[in-house]
């Protein structure tokens, strides 16, 4: 798929076609119909409308609980999904996102610094042993979680990187915040794609949207390369190759 505007055109042609809003939420496209309809003076029914201001008070809350999140911890943070990957949109206000997920050189550290500076855990201590993340955080009156992660998420046959293969590659975060880091467009887009299998796989709109979004004008062969050092070529050409039947019109695969 060429990256730009053919992506956006696509989906407002598919979003053109669904009346059913949980339908849109289920593919998490219900703030990007709801944009789309509201600028051709199409009815945004009233649950979309309460959408899209919860997901602007979220909006707001990100960058406050980042910045105190990367005051309060040392070491090296990586920001994925949420913010990260909205920057990437036609218009991040579109991609809906409920918590913060970082990645962190030294987790247990990270949890306990935030923890510290005012973070509540939430959760049962026992649900989150072994999960890839550690107890969701919440701040007092915000309605957005932070979790720190020990890996990326991934389906158990893949082996996630280690923070440092991450790290290698990492940038700076689109968010602006200072120190702040995020993975490199081609790696970000693979573990996007990771993080789908895991939960749901191609089950959703919304997580083909963000690979290719994010994966943007980046030369897929950088990806290709990475998805082939990490040993997750296979899930990462099937994620991409469904991607493009679905929002460029290309072949379906088996």
């Amino acid at each position: 798929m060429s990256p730009g505007l053919k992506l956006w055109e696509r989906l407002e042609e598919l979003v053109d076609g669904v009346s059913d809003t949980q339908a849109l939420r289920a593919h998490r496209l219900q703030l990007f119909a709801a944009r789309h309809w509201r600028r051709h003076d199409r009815p945004v029914p009233s649950d979309l409308r309460q959408d899209e201001e919860l997901a602007a008070v979220l909006s707001m809350a990100a960058p406050l609980l980042l910045r105190r999140a990367r005051e309060a911890c040392g070491g090296r943070l990586v920001l994925m999904k949420g913010p990260e990957a909205a920057a990437c949109y036609r218009d991040p206000t579109t991609r809906y996102y409920r918590d913060l997920d970082l990645l962190a050189d030294d987790p247990a550290g990270a949890q306990r610094a935030l923890v510290a500076c005012g973070f509540i855990e939430g959760g049962r201590p026992e649900i989150y042993e072994r999960a890839q993340h550690l107890r969701p955080l919440a701040w007092p009156g915000l309605p957005l979680v932070v979790e720190v992660h020990r890996r990326p998420n991934c389906p158990p046959w893949l082996t996630p990187p280690s923070f440092d293969e991450l790290a290698e590659v990492a940038v700076p975060s689109a968010t602006g915040i200072d120190g702040l880091l995020a993975p490199s467009p081609a790696a970000h887009a693979i573990l996007l794609a990771a993080h789908s299998w895991a939960d749901r796989p191609l089950a959703r709109l919304g997580d083909l949207i963000d690979v290719v979004a994010v994966l943007g004008s980046t030369d897929r062969r950088q990806a290709d390369e990475l998805a082939r050092r990490w040993g997750w070529e296979g899930m990462w050409a099937t994620t991409i190759r469904a991607a493009d039947a679905v929002l460029a019109g290309e072949p379906r695969p088996v």
